[in-house]
């Protein structure tokens, strides 16, 4: 399986650089930036979803048809996928977490509960998102899934503007530090469920 994310990790240097310059971009600008919903969250998403581009980018170069001569199994080559796009996402939540942090500080503002609500938020849409699209790539493919994905990418920004409005009602119903506990074991779950779903639509199609 490493050799599959290495190789995911070389198609990120050479094809997809505008995505990291745009996720850079959105990091350095959530200094400034008093669009924190956006800056914040739409990272995550987008590297989220990154592990669809990679797919799409491995159904261009028929890649599928190699694979079936390797001694490799598809289920080795959805779970490449699923940890590329785990590991792109912590990498982005490490980077906004700085950023907000800093913000936070030079605010004064600082509260340990509220700066991890904001990573495990963004860990959060960064992993669910992902997890309903890529069961209808790998079964669909990536020209009849586009549609899907934007569909998914849409709701997910337009469920964090949602939730930051309410954000306040949550501090009744919960404490801080469960709702965050809560919040990332759902993502996981949600994830694991959905790579599941995955290894087995994989594993039945042809190529």
């Amino acid at each position: 399986m490493m050799g599959l994310i290495l190789k995911d990790i070389y198609q990120l240097k050479s094809y997809t650089r505008v995505f990291l310059v745009v996720v850079l971009f959105c990091v350095i600008m959530g200094f400034s930036s008093q669009d924190t919903v956006f800056m914040t969250y739409y990272p995550s998403v987008l590297m989220g979803m990154m592990p669809i581009t990679l797919y799409a980018y491995d159904e261009k170069a028929k890649f599928h048809t190699l694979l079936t001569t390797l001694p490799i199994k598809k289920r080795t080559y959805v779970t490449a996928k699923y940890v590329i796009g785990i590991l792109l996402i912590l990498l982005t939540c490490v980077a906004v977490g700085i950023v907000q942090g800093v913000k936070m500080v030079q605010a004064g503002s600082f509260v340990f509960e509220e700066f991890m609500l904001v990573i495990a938020l963004a860990l959060s849409i960064g992993l669910i998102a992902p997890a309903f699209v890529l069961p209808l790539i790998f079964l669909l493919g990536t020209e009849k899934g586009r549609f899907v994905n934007i569909i998914v990418v849409a709701i997910a920004i337009t469920f964090i503007n949602i939730f930051m409005e309410m954000g306040d009602n949550f501090s009744v119903i919960l404490d801080a530090r469960q709702f965050v506990f809560l919040l990332i074991v759902l993502a996981l779950l949600i994830y694991f469920i959905s790579w599941l779903i995955t290894a087995v639509i994989f594993e039945k199609k042809e190529y």
